[in-house]
């Protein structure tokens, strides 16, 4: 009988992991300076303007500022394989549907409803490959992810990023929201279809955006508001998140959280 050959434990370096523990001790207090601010409305919410004025007060805040665009990931082979890109492949012709049918198509194909999140973490981890947390002057990264539509991607997130990441709700009364879709070439027939859809797909891995939103840490009410006042909302979530002193959550924002929770489709809650 061949016996196994014994191994003499080696002796463990202690110097060595030492070092190698503080290093990555460092990295890790390095990123978490880093914050994950993941964007969710109903579609025509004018959530690019949003995109812009966080930025904005990103960068006032001296961050870096990525932007994760979820619907620019969904046609591509780098996060997605060939045959699942061929299965999601759609004939809608407009750019809402047709975003909405390959998403339900890629999470059916893999069934995963937290498939287009993951495809969102593997592209923050390829940006912060460009990211040196070795410099001292390094002070941080704003990764601004547009938009979450499932429960699940949201809770996915929670869990890699903890408590560096938060979920801005955007809010557009459906009246304002209708002529901004119109706006962006959509036909009236096409109009309840969409919305629809996005608010609540009958599709089992279709988009649930009315649920996914009741897990906003924020809300900002968006209907056609001046630039100025949406900055004025934004920077008052930056000052909270921050802990910046005087600033608590007001009546009014915890009130809009419970009132929007039992009636969300009337998005009738106001952030002040």
């Amino acid at each position: 009988m061949v016996e196994a050959a014994q191994k003499t434990p080696q002796k463990r370096d202690k110097k060595k992991d030492s070092i190698s523990t503080s290093s990555m001790e460092f990295l890790n207090s390095r990123q978490s300076k880093d914050i994950y601010l993941g964007l969710c409305g109903y579609v025509g919410c004018g959530m690019r303007t949003i995109n812009e004025i966080a930025e904005e007060i990103s960068k006032e805040w001296d961050y870096n500022v990525v932007h994760i665009r979820i619907s620019a990931l969904l046609e591509s082979p780098l996060y997605f394989e060939l045959k699942a890109l061929t299965a999601s492949k759609s004939t809608q012709v407009n750019r809402h549907l047709k975003l909405q049918d390959i998403a339900n198509k890629l999470r059916k194909h893999y069934n995963r409803n937290e498939l287009l999140a993951e495809a969102a973490i593997a592209a923050i981890a390829t940006e912060k490959i460009n990211i040196d947390y070795t410099n001292d002057a390094y002070k941080g990264t704003v990764f601004i992810i547009d938009q979450f539509k499932r429960p699940e991607e949201v809770e996915l997130f929670r869990v890699i990023y903890q408590h560096n990441f938060y979920l801005l709700g955007v809010l557009r009364d459906l009246d304002y929201r209708i002529p901004n879709l119109i706006a962006d070439e959509s036909t009236k027939d096409d109009l309840h279809l969409i919305i629809n859809i996005d608010n609540k797909s009958s599709h089992q891995h279709g988009q649930r955006t009315g649920e996914t939103i009741l897990d906003s840490d924020f809300f900002i009410k968006n209907n056609f508001s001046q630039k100025s006042e949406l900055k004025k909302k934004i920077e008052r979530f930056f000052g909270l998140i921050h802990g910046k002193n005087g600033l608590t959550p007001t009546f009014n924002e915890k009130a809009c959280t419970l009132l929007f929770q039992h009636h969300y489709n009337q998005l009738v809650c106001r952030v002040r």
